[in-house]
């Protein structure tokens, strides 16, 4: 059923607004049943537009009395209920068969003209009964339309009879006779009661008004929360395959948030099959593959202790914390939780993928081996699920290295970083082979090893288009190595140009920085209205560094530490303020921020060759020795 003002909902919370309005029926049969036993007029029927048609409540997709005195489980407020649909009234739409060309046509213009004007109205039908219809409105937008009536306001005579007649003189299905023994048997009302039932209605129009906003605002704080939920497991994902360079007290915070109990264990990736074939297809693998990582995500979220995501070239990663840990358990609740994946995508998708899984950690820093180990799974079977089993020393070799790779690129320690990953295809054909299916695996392990690479690389600062052309060019050369030698040849080449990338920037990095920090002292040692001059603690925060990478920054660059090159600029400072006769010697001590005039005099001696107060003197006189950093 679409509830009231479906339409004017955006596209993306009907579905989830429809649910909502659903669970709420069900009170909303109740409420009519029990405004009816205090309405004089013992008939309501909400209304509301479904796309350009117009439907009436007793129709089954919409709400009024007749649905809720077919509530078996609303009988306790029946009691002596009326017939809502009086005789006469079926006649005129021949039991519900005429409907839309009779009844129908006469309520569609009455809720045009209250939802326009804003404002309830009674007014004759087009068979001459006594109708109501009272308007919904939301926040200025008209929703739906409750309606009564069906009565009259004076006892049935031959007079009126004759004026319904004369209505319903073109609706030739009509029995005369039979309606008009149906004519004298319409409640009669007093004008009072229509005012009561219309003040009813009024306040019943109110009230649902208030729950179709509630109803809104709760969709948009579900879809906010959801929203929510699948960033946070992203960045839970990607913090999860940094292992130790990780921020932990963030990944803390991520699980929690996101409900889990337990840190996870291990790794499942899902990997679609066969890309080439959709290129023929009618549906395209962009749209299939959403499909099957929408069943990925669903099936996560209502699973403890499971976050899925999927990462640009890492693949749909599935972390779960793996309940095979127990006494007897093995691989058995990592390949149930395949096959449902399996099943789920079967079912909901067409895409046919595959699964890897990962060996099980008793730490969460060491999840990224487990990735690894689900796409080295894959490469080694070309079963539907595909579990790593425990490795020999030679695997472990290689996830080992990788780390260290990456960690050395953390700390950026380059050259290290370089022997270590150059030596890693060497090791890869060492300890893989060299030959058939060996080849492939190792294409697959150096191709996960560029990514942390690349990973690595984007945390230091790396840009995202440079980033992505590393990328590209690197996988493209590594899918194309048909051999073991070309294959080191292109992990080379593609680590050859990340490490010279991070080398040019770090070194224009670190020339911008130091560059910085040299300006901005120059600039305050320019300032001559003798406010104090630059600290050293406060330098860090004004460039955005660390006071300790600032320094070890500033020493590689220049070959002087910054603590010295503060101390001269403070000196040449404090000469030009000493120019001034009227200076004395321990308010420019104070000005240049040193602690006091004794060790000022003796800084100032050994840096100029004389005394403060011999330069106040005679600047003349003073050594013509540039100071020298």
């Amino acid at each position: 059923m679409l509830p009231p003002g479906n339409e004017l909902l955006p596209a993306s919370q009907r579905a989830s607004f429809a649910q909502q309005f659903d669970k709420d029926l069900h009170f909303f049969r109740l409420l009519l049943l029990l405004i009816n036993k205090s309405c004089p007029i013992k008939n309501i029927e909400l209304m509301w537009r479904d796309g350009n048609s117009a439907r009436r409540a007793d129709e089954p997709q919409i709400v009024g009395t007749t649905q809720a005195l077919q509530d078996a489980s609303l009988n306790c407020v029946r009691s002596e209920q009326t017939d809502p649909n009086p005789r006469f009234c079926s006649i005129v739409s021949d039991r519900g068969r005429r409907h839309a060309e009779s009844c129908s046509r006469c309520d569609r213009a009455a809720m045009e003209r209250v939802g326009q004007a804003g404002k309830s109205e009674v007014y004759h039908c087009h068979a001459g009964l006594i109708d109501i219809a009272v308007p919904v409105i939301c926040e200025g937008r008209h929703i739906a339309t409750l309606f009564s009536g069906q009565v009259l306001s004076e006892a049935p005579n031959p007079r009126g009879w004759a004026r319904v007649r004369e209505n319903v003189r073109t609706l030739t299905y009509i029995d005369a006779k039979e309606l008009e023994d149906a004519y004298w048997q319409v409640p009669v009302v007093s004008d009072e009661d229509i005012q009561r039932t219309v003040r009813i209605l009024e306040l019943f129009a109110d009230y649902l008004a208030t729950c179709w906003k509630r109803l809104r605002e709760a969709v948009d704080i579900q879809q906010g929360r959801i929203r929510a939920s699948q960033l946070q497991r992203k960045e839970l994902v990607h913090l999860l395959l940094e292992g130790d360079s990780a921020d932990r007290s963030r990944v803390r915070e991520l699980a929690r948030a996101i409900g889990f109990t337990r840190y996870p264990s291990r790794v499942l990736v899902v990997r679609p099959e066969n890309e080439e074939e959709y290129a023929s297809s009618e549906v395209s693998f962009d749209l299939a593959f959403a499909r099957v990582l929408h069943v990925v995500e669903e099936l996560a979220e209502k699973s403890e202790n499971v976050a899925s995501a999927h990462l640009r070239r890492r693949g749909i990663c599935v972390f779960f914390r793996d309940q095979g840990e127990k006494p007897g358990g093995g691989d058995l609740y990592a390949r149930m939780l395949g096959q449902r994946i399996l099943t789920a995508i079967g079912e909901r998708g067409d895409m046919r993928v595959r699964v890897g899984i990962g060996r099980a950690k008793n730490d969460w820093l060491r999840l990224r081996e487990s990735y690894h180990e689900a796409w080295t799974a894959l490469a080694e079977s070309t079963g539907p699920i595909a579990v790593r089993k425990s490795g020999p020393p030679a695997v472990r070799e290689l996830s080992a290295q990788v780390e260290q790779a990456c960690r050395l690129l953390s700390e950026r320690r380059l050259r290290e970083a370089r022997v270590n990953l150059l030596s890693l295809s060497v090791l890869a054909t060492r300890n893989l082979g060299e030959k058939g299916s060996a080849v492939k695996l190792s294409r697959q392990y150096l191709c996960s090893a560029l990514e942390s690479v690349l990973q690595a690389a984007s945390k230091l600062g790396g840009d995202a288009p440079t980033i992505a052309a590393w990328r590209c060019e690197g996988l493209e050369a590594l899918e194309f190595a048909p051999t073991a030698f070309e294959l080191q040849e292109a992990w080379a080449t593609a680590c050859e140009s990340v490490l010279a990338g991070l080398a040019r920037l770090y070194s224009g990095k670190h020339e911008k920085l130091v560059q910085r920090v040299q300006g901005l002292i120059e600039r305050e040692m320019e300032r001559d209205d003798g406010s104090p001059a630059t600290s050293l603690s406060k330098l860090p925060a004004a460039v955005g560094v660390s006071a300790g990478h600032l320094s070890r920054t500033f020493k590689r660059v220049t070959g002087s530490t910054l603590e010295r090159y503060l101390m001269v600029k403070r000196v040449e400072r404090a000469q030009r303020l000493l120019l001034d006769p009227a200076s004395r010697v321990s308010e420019v001590a104070e000005k240049c921020e040193f602690c006091n005039p004794a060790y000022f005099a003796r800084v100032f001696r050994g840096l100029v060759g004389c005394s403060p107060s011999e330069f106040s003197k005679c600047p003349s006189r003073a050594p013509t020795t540039s100071i020298i950093i």
